[in-house]
């Protein structure tokens, strides 16, 4: 069985947003109660755009299923949707604390990095890409942009 282990502390990566933060205690006291964001990757603004896009479209997909059952599912066990929703509630979570308190200086300079951009912080290597593997982006058209200004990369 798998699941949470401890709260915090977390690590995120949203390779869609190019975002990736650790999520922690302030000075690593859980008694603060204080979670604080630490952007490993410095974020962009279209990226936090897209957390801001990605927590609305989370919060509609709770309001048409959170209030089911799991037997509405077939084949899905309590502790399976149980589980489901302990991960939906920490993804919230996370998205909320990184766009609340995302006063880290913002860059572009992320969307200009090839597709193994999370390895560029310097927590891991070239040779452990494989042990970590991410699919590669997509390329990502803002519902207000036109073919001709997109440049985000998802």
């Amino acid at each position: 069985q798998f699941g949470f282990v401890e709260t915090l502390p977390q690590r995120w990566l949203f390779d869609f947003a190019r975002v990736k933060f650790d999520l922690d205690w302030r000075d690593g006291d859980e008694t603060t109660g204080e979670v604080v964001v630490n952007f490993i990757v410095p974020p962009s603004a279209k990226g936090m755009l897209l957390l801001q896009e990605e927590l609305i479209r989370l919060k509609l997909f709770s309001t048409m299923h959170r209030s089911k059952s799991y037997k509405v599912y077939e084949g899905m066990s309590k502790y399976e949707w149980e589980t489901l929703w302990q991960y939906y509630d920490a993804l919230c979570d996370a998205l909320t604390n990184a766009i609340v308190q995302s006063d880290a200086t913002l860059s572009n300079e992320v969307w200009e990095l090839g597709d193994n951009w999370w390895v560029k912080d310097g927590t891991l290597e070239a040779s452990d890409v494989e042990e970590h593997y991410v699919l590669p982006t997509k390329k990502y058209m803002h519902p207000t942009e036109s073919h001709e200004t997109s440049n985000v990369e998802l």
